[in-house]
């Protein structure tokens, strides 16, 4: 048969997310990301049909600047597969055509957190009370959702009358995160920077 031209594909995701990475499908195409991020599109070369089929991966993540003003956001994916009419040396002409489909939606939900005060050096003050020169530890748990996102933790303490001695992290086991900077600022505001993470679970 004839080859086919004009061939794209075209994957679009939604207002909160980003596409990082269109991945090598299996058939020669030319691959870009438009400046946005919102669409990517893959320009097949010409082909003989009945050769295979296109198969092709790619990695969209949710924008940093989600949460938490929009909980619970929804992931979809619009993809449409089009060719045109063109001819070449006026003999083979392709068929136009187009095809939309729309993935299942998927529920992202935001992270969540719990701030405790747990130990305190003084044994007489009950907690959450504290007292001049009494050292106490609190802690902040943090949920999150099976995405990847940038997580950066800020919390304050009363500024002029309170200190950060140190700051210790942990990690769930299936929690990976690219980095951390630890920042205790002068007004103790202690700010956490754990880089984009990841929850495995």
């Amino acid at each position: 048969p004839p080859p086919a031209y004009g061939v794209n594909v075209v994957v679009t995701v939604g207002p909160f997310e980003q596409i990082l990475a269109l991945g090598t499908p299996t058939l020669p195409a030319s691959a870009s990301i438009d400046a946005s991020g919102s669409t990517g599109t893959w320009v097949i070369s010409p082909y003989r049909l009945g050769t295979g089929s296109f198969v092709a991966n790619f990695t969209a993540a949710v924008t940093n600047n989600v949460f938490p003003a929009t909980p619970n956001i929804v992931a979809t994916v619009n993809a449409s597969f089009s060719s045109t009419s063109s001819c070449v040396l006026g003999v083979f002409c392709g068929r136009p055509d187009r095809v939309t489909a729309t993935s299942g939606a998927l529920t992202i939900a935001e992270p969540t957190m719990a701030l405790s005060i747990f130990n305190s050096s003084v044994s007489t003050i009950t907690l959450p009370n504290i007292t001049v020169n009494e050292a106490v530890t609190a802690r902040v748990h943090i949920v999150l959702p099976r995405v990847t996102t940038k997580m950066i933790v800020e919390f304050d303490l009363p500024a002029g009358v309170a200190a950060v001695a140190s700051t210790q992290v942990q990690y769930g086991q299936q929690v990976n995160c690219t980095g951390l900077t630890v920042a205790n600022t002068a007004n103790a505001t202690v700010i956490i920077d754990l880089g984009t993470c990841v929850n495995w679970y």
